[in-house]
């Protein structure tokens, strides 16, 4: 903890917003994941990280690094893919499956984080930053107080966890529209092989409702 603090403000020095935090998975080849995770967990982290895999020189791929909508759309297609892979291993061998989305307590806390966010971008578009931080800094000590161990909440939490279906997105038409595709696809599959064409949201768009 130390150390990720040391880095933190390291960074912070250089006018950035910093977030240190544990990996859940590596996509190398094969893909790296923790040694400690439940049975479930694992086959979910590891189905996400394949996914990247798959997806690695597909023009979604290509483009993972170059545009902040071609990421979302990756990642939350690879937390689409765990999930799924997931509950159906449990269903086959009768496993209680994990909660979507993690139950009662997680969605209060999306849903909290959402809401942070949305003020928190629209006092940033003002130039508050300083204002900004204070603010996502006064409901991090909330949500402490509530049972929800966040060690920091800044401008890095939500550019890290954004990308993510479970995350606190600005809006959930990218993991909606990649819901619609993938009930629309033929397999999952099927449904990887369309995505990996897609790398913005207007593509989305066109190939989830048109």
């Amino acid at each position: 903890m130390a150390t990720a603090e040391a880095l933190e403000r390291s960074v912070e020095q250089l006018n950035l917003s910093a977030l240190v935090v544990d990996i859940g998975g590596i996509a190398t080849y094969p893909p790296l994941i923790p040694r400690d995770l439940p049975p479930l967990a694992a086959i979910e982290t590891a189905a996400h990280e394949w996914t990247h895999n798959a997806l690695f020189l597909t023009p979604l791929g290509l483009a993972y690094e170059r545009s902040t909508e071609a990421r979302a759309i990756n990642e939350t297609t690879a937390d689409l893919v765990g999930s799924e892979i997931a509950s159906a291993i449990a269903s086959q061998f009768e496993i209680a499956p994990r909660p979507v989305g993690g139950g009662g307590r997680a969605r209060q806390l999306r849903e909290a984080l959402q809401r942070i966010r949305t003020v928190a971008d629209q006092m940033l578009a003002r130039g508050e930053v300083e204002g900004a931080e204070a603010f996502m800094e006064a409901e991090r000590r909330s949500l402490v107080e509530q049972g929800f161990t966040i060690r920091r909440l800044n401008q890095a939490y939500f550019a890290f966890n954004g990308n993510y279906v479970q995350g606190p997105v600005r809006s959930t038409e990218i993991p909606d529209g990649l819901r619609v595709l993938r009930a629309r696809s033929t397999s999952l599959g099927d449904f990887v092989r369309r995505v990996g064409k897609i790398t913005s949201a207007e593509e989305l768009r066109r190939a989830a409702y048109d």
